[in-house]
């Protein structure tokens, strides 16, 4: 086992030194040509390493993806670097209108969002464009603002982009569906009901006027916005019209393979509501009394929560499920967070479950998470969490609000701040009841 490793360090270290090697000096100089040698230079480069990466004996399929990792962010670094390069010595002054979009694409590759939305942003007061150019750029607009770091301000330039997409007379449905998806997918991550549902809406209603290869083709991004829709709708509340939708989504999208698969989970899920909570079970807890392994439902409003170290969102919910906790604590509310173990922690790989729990104590007190919080141990195909199986989990932070009883109230899959004021008064009700 030594000398595999050993030798196969070795082919680490002579690809990244080869890598290193054909690093150059540009030779193009318009931003169409600097985008060809970027990306002939990443695809030769990714082309070599796999051919000189091949599995080993008995290597599993995650270990030769830990083994290309270096690799693969050595290719990046590399590409980068020549991006920024070739993008340095382009005279902006020479740039002719049609080499706008290059341009953009090549301060992509470069890792500089910025520079890529201030050429976009140069290229939308351009009035030389014909109605459909200015189409495809608004739609160019989208995908290349939503690199930028998220703020209201980007959200608002991007919402404008796709309104003046939908009303432009030659902007053809393949173009807006486009738009419309990415904003979609941007809201599901960043967990904004309010663009989810807008969006959503834009798609769903669009399929009335697809013709049989455009649905086919636009099919697997409809049921989602089904599926994103119905989740955004049952985190406000309102359950029977978020699973009335998921029922019409089977029936109007039937056609499509994976109609079932996406959107059954999410109807399981959401079924939920009404029935009994299951207790809370782990074999280890943080923030627990002694000896206790689990927590019955009945008892108390209770926000449970679904969370784990490397779940961005989860992180945004922490502060506001604070503050709930702060102001409704002393009435008999309660939180209770659910995680369990993943094998890595940050950029630690192949941990031990004792360094993972330490590691889930330190990140928790950080947060300042002092609720109990139940951590399970990483589950297999034969023994999957029993906690994720109960509450039929399929995305984090997904929240449950439990009433007096220990019934379901709630399911929220996903969190943002506007969340906030919405489960309060949920909790504020929840707790007037006997």
């Amino acid at each position: 086992m030594f000398k595999k490793l050993t030798l196969g360090f070795l082919i680490v270290l002579a690809i990244v030194a080869t890598i290193s090697a054909t690093q150059q000096t540009p030779a193009a100089k318009t931003p169409a040509a600097c985008l060809q040698e970027v990306r002939d230079f990443a695809a030769k480069s990714q082309q070599e390493m796999v051919e000189n990466t091949k599995p080993t004996a008995g290597e599993t399929g995650i270990q030769l993806s830990q083994r290309r990792a270096p690799l693969i962010a050595q290719i990046n670094q590399a590409k980068i670097a020549l991006a920024r390069q070739c993008a340095a010595r382009i005279d902006q002054k020479t740039l002719t209108d049609k080499d706008l979009v290059s341009m953009a694409d090549l301060y992509v590759e470069a890792g500089q969002p910025d520079l890529a939305g201030s050429v976009v942003a140069n290229a939308l007061v351009i009035k030389t464009y014909s109605p459909a150019e200015r189409a495809g750029l608004l739609v160019y607009a989208v995908t290349t603002v939503l690199r930028e770091p998220k703020s209201d301000d980007r959200n608002a330039r991007l919402e404008k982009f796709v309104s003046e997409l939908d009303s432009s007379p030659v902007a053809t449905i393949e173009q807006k569906l486009e738009a419309h998806g990415r904003m979609n997918s941007w809201y599901r991550y960043d967990d904004i009901d309010e663009g989810i549902i807008r969006h959503s809406t834009f798609i769903i209603d669009a399929k009335k006027n697809l013709n049989a290869e455009q649905r086919k083709k636009y099919g697997g991004l409809i049921v989602g916005a089904y599926v994103n829709m119905a989740e955004a709708l049952a985190g406000q509340g309102m359950n029977d019209r978020a699973l009335a939708l998921l029922n019409t989504a089977k029936t109007e999208m039937s056609d499509v393979p994976t109609v079932s698969r996406s959107v059954d989970p999410e109807i399981d899920r959401l079924k939920l509501v009404g029935t009994a909570a299951a207790p809370i079970k782990a074999p280890r807890w943080l923030n627990m009394p002694g000896g206790k392994t689990e927590i019955a439902m009945p008892g108390s409003v209770t926000l449970l929560e679904f969370s784990a170290h490397w779940c961005v969102p989860c992180k945004e919910s922490y502060p506001g499920v604070n503050r709930l906790l702060a102001k409704y604590g002393a009435r008999g509310f309660r939180t209770v967070l659910v995680t369990r173990f993943y094998g890595y922690f940050e950029q630690e790989r192949n941990i031990t479950p004792e360094v993972e729990f330490e590691r889930d104590r330190k990140y928790f007190v950080e947060h300042e998470m002092n609720v109990p919080i139940a951590v399970g141990d990483r589950p297999t195909a034969a023994a999957p969490d029993p906690n994720d199986v109960s509450y039929k989990v399929g995305g984090i932070p997904q929240i449950h609000l439990v009433d007096k009883q220990g019934k379901i109230r709630l399911v929220m899959v996903g969190y943002d701040d506007a969340n906030e004021p919405k489960l309060a008064k949920m909790i504020e009700d929840l707790l007037k009841e006997k």
